[in-house]
C-alpha cells in the first residue's frame, strides 16, 4: 500500500504542477483540480499493476519503464476520454501525472516514502472539503 499511496502522491503533485502552469486562472478553477482527484487515484490502480508486472519480469530499464508510463498514462486518458468529454489539458494532466508515480518510486528512503504516502491522501481531503461550496 505505501507504493500505491506513494505513486498517487507523486502523481497528485504532477498534475497539479500542471494544472497551475497550464491553466488560466487555476486558483478561480481549482473545483476541477479537485474533481480530478478520484480519478488520480483510480488510475493509480492501474500504475501499481504496471510496476508489480514490470517488477515481477525483472525489466529493470528505467527508460523502459518510463516510456511504459507514458503510455500508461495516455491509455488511461484515451479510456477517460470515452466517458468524460475533457479538454487537452487533462490529457497532458494523466500523462504526466503517470510518468510520476513511477519517477517517486524511485524515493528508496523510508522516512520520505511514508511522507508522501500520508500527504497526498491528506491533501486530497483537504482540497475536496475546501472546494465543496465553490
Amino acid at each position: 500500500m505505501l507504493t500505491y499511496f506513494k505513486g498517487c502522491t507523486g502523481s497528485l503533485i504532477g498534475a497539479t504542477l500542471v494544472y497551475f502552469f497550464l491553466i488560466n486562472n487555476p486558483l478561480e478553477n481549482l473545483k476541477l483540480l479537485a474533481m480530478i482527484t478520484p480519478f488520480i487515484f483510480i488510475g493509480g490502480i492501474f500504475g501499481f499493476f504496471l510496476l508489480k508486472i514490470l517488477l515481477s519480469k525483472n525489466i529493470s530499464s528505467f527508460w523502459l519503464n518510463f516510456i511504459g508510463f507514458v503510455l500508461l498514462g495516455e491509455l488511461f486518458a484515451l479510456l477517460l476520454h470515452t466517458f468524460l468529454p475533457f479538454v487537452w489539458i487533462l490529457n497532458l494532466m494523466t500523462v504526466v501525472g503517470s510518468v510520476t508515480f513511477f519517477l517517486v518510486q524511485q524515493i528508496k528512503n523510508i522516512v520520505l516514502s511514508k511522507f508522501l504516502a500520508i500527504i497526498g491522501p491528506l491533501s486530497s481531503l483537504i482540497l475536496g472539503f475546501a472546494t465543496r461550496h465553490m
